[in-house]
């Protein structure tokens, strides 16, 4: 959006819904018309200082403070954070509070934020938690505006949580921690694969983490038992920034899965462990549930109930979920081995290693499960398909069977059904000799095909 655009659309905004502000005019020029005014001078030059704004706006007669106020609001709700922050760094110290703020502190207001909780925990329209240790050990002053303060404190680490977070929010605060912008992008866009890479100054990575519904959580229209829950996150020195999109992952696992493992004081290696370990045994977790429903349907197949409704888009879809688990585990053994090397490049502590051994481990388990888990539902389909087709068969030959059986006795029928006089036209004993060798000729092709398993 071009800035006159934006600035306009900010006028229309004041012009519609502030009508207290309205009545504050001088000479008969509106507060509309000053910002109109306003943003004419915008498109034809650099955004002025505030002074500038305090020279435009003292014509109306409306206290300078209140118009500030407004405008901050209606700027950030339209998306124009970094625009105030770039174009009014001018005006300092002049008792305005809103103003004296570190850019980051506006991101958190733009993000609908509120301190609570012992995490940082942050309920509006987008959520942040955070937590924040001193050589190894949790505090519990964790505030999101401090983040760059701890970044640059030494000896500490901080973890930043950001779910949902505005597009321009999290723009802001990549340029203030000076995070890639294609980076950026990717945390946000759209079906982003599994994949991690290393920039000068940090490491970027989105993975998935799965988990397998219950019956309560399952959707009635759908038979997946599995949900996917995409993390980004970036990799500083001292810190590391998650950004989770919506469905919501239960983060809680990730923090307490660092105060079991410990190994803070390590740095922020032992925070990408915990939650690459978190992830990989929710994928775990997932093939471990594949794996018996796949078990399933085999007792299914073999018990005579592959021909019940249902069974073949049970099959289908658990095939789907498969596929699905093995195009987000499979890579991450791309994303450790790169997060490893970085670690070893970098020369982070070597305490951590043993630990990322292990999650590589099992990184490589589940990437071997998966493929035999491929393998075994390819065999279901092809053994389900053999045995339609021996069933097929096996109809086909007692339906041949029954066949030349009962064409015995319409030959004969036939036959005596002739118009014609023969050798017992007419007797009993013509028709005792027809009904005998009828009886006879059936009985002998019976025992003949039950023998050869026609029948």
């Amino acid at each position: 959006m071009r800035r006159y655009e934006l600035v306009g659309h900010v006028k229309g905004r004041l012009d519609d819904g502030f009508a207290a502000l309205r009545p504050f005019a001088v000479g008969g020029k509106r507060l509309v018309d000053a910002v109109d005014e306003l943003a004419y001078s915008i498109d034809r030059g650099p955004l002025p200082g505030f002074h500038g704004l305090e020279h435009f706006f003292g014509q109306t007669g409306c206290p300078f403070d209140h118009i500030l106020s407004v405008l901050l609001k209606l700027l950030a709700s339209c998306g124009a954070v970094s625009v105030i922050r770039h174009g009014c760094g001018s005006f300092r110290g002049r008792g305005h509070p809103q103003l004296n703020e570190k850019p980051i502190h506006r991101i958190a207001h733009r993000a609908g934020e509120r301190r609570a909780g012992h995490d940082g925990v942050v309920h509006g329209q987008a959520s942040v938690r955070g937590r924040v240790w001193r050589a190894g050990k949790p505090c519990e002053d964790f505030e999101f505006d401090r983040v760059s303060d701890y970044l640059a404190e030494d000896d500490t680490t901080v973890w930043v949580d950001m779910f949902n977070p505005d597009h321009a929010a999290l723009c802001d605060l990549a340029a203030e921690l000076g995070l890639n912008d294609w980076a950026v992008e990717d945390a946000v866009a759209a079906r982003e694969r599994v994949k991690a890479t290393v920039y000068p100054t940090h490491t970027f990575f989105t993975v998935y983490a799965v988990r397998v519904l219950d019956d309560a959580d399952a959707d009635a229209d759908s038979e997946t038992i599995l949900s996917m829950h995409r993390i980004s996150a970036f990799v500083l020195p001292q810190g590391l920034i998650t950004v989770r999109l919506a469905p919501a992952f239960d983060i809680d696992d990730v923090p307490q899965r660092w105060d079991e493992l410990g190994g803070q004081q390590y740095g922020v290696g032992a925070l990408v462990h915990g939650l690459l370990d978190v992830v990989v045994d929710g994928h775990f977790e997932a093939v471990e549930a594949l794996d018996g429903c796949i078990e399933a349907i085999e007792d299914d197949l073999f018990d005579g109930n592959a021909s019940k409704k249902g069974f073949q888009r049970r099959t289908y879809q658990m095939r789907r979920d498969l596929v699905h688990l093995r195009r987000v585990a499979l890579p991450m053994r791309e994303v450790v081995n790169s997060i490893q090397h970085h670690r070893v490049d970098v020369k982070s502590a070597r305490e951590l290693d043993p630990l990322y051994d292990d999650l590589y481990d099992h990184v490589l388990r589940v990437s071997e499960w998966t493929e035999s888990l491929r393998d075994m539902i390819t065999t279901v389909f092809e053994t389900n398909l053999s045995l339609q087709d021996a069933r097929l068969n096996t109809v086909m030959k007692k339906l041949t069977g029954w066949a030349a059986i009962i064409a015995v006795p319409t030959a004969i029928t036939g036959f005596y059904g002739q118009n014609v006089p023969y050798p017992g036209f007419g007797e009993w004993s013509g028709f005792i000799a027809s009904t005998g060798v009828i009886a006879l000729l059936v009985i002998v092709l019976y025992v003949a095909f039950k023998r050869r398993d026609w029948l």
